[in-house]
């Protein structure tokens, strides 16, 4: 990873994705690049995590899970956190009226460091501003 991109960064990431490979490496990338992740890989463990802390500042979630899909899971993660933005990090093609509607935004996998920092850092600016 370039210098240019690890470290610095900081803020309090809820990750969620039901597959363990993927939420282990993306918590790795958030993790070298500064941020605290609390990773689950279920929406129900992702929804006790939130009622259990108040400190998070952004959620990413996958799209596609078994027990709960992304959009529910945003729609869920709001009436506990209206504040917190909801990003979607989803493999499927989404035009801008499938996501404008349930998420605040998006990004695509397969996804690389640096546009995860961008997309991540992109939420945390707003919510410093």
């Amino acid at each position: 990873m370039p210098d240019s991109i690890a470290g610095g960064s900081t803020g309090q990431i809820l990750l969620l994705d039901d597959e363990f490979t993927i939420l282990e490496t993306s918590k790795m990338m958030l993790e070298l690049l500064g941020f605290s992740v609390t990773g689950a890989n279920s929406p129900s463990q992702a929804l006790d995590a939130l009622r259990g802390s108040s400190s998070y500042d952004l959620i990413l979630t996958d799209l596609d899970m078994p027990e709960m899909n992304g959009r529910e899971f945003a729609n869920e993660a709001r009436n506990i956190a209206a504040n917190v933005p909801v990003v979607v990090v989803s493999g499927y093609v989404l035009d801008d009226d499938e996501w404008r509607n349930d998420f605040d935004g998006m990004l695509m996998k397969p996804f690389r460091v640096e546009d995860l920092k961008d997309k991540v850092e992109e939420f945390l600016v707003k919510r410093d501003s």
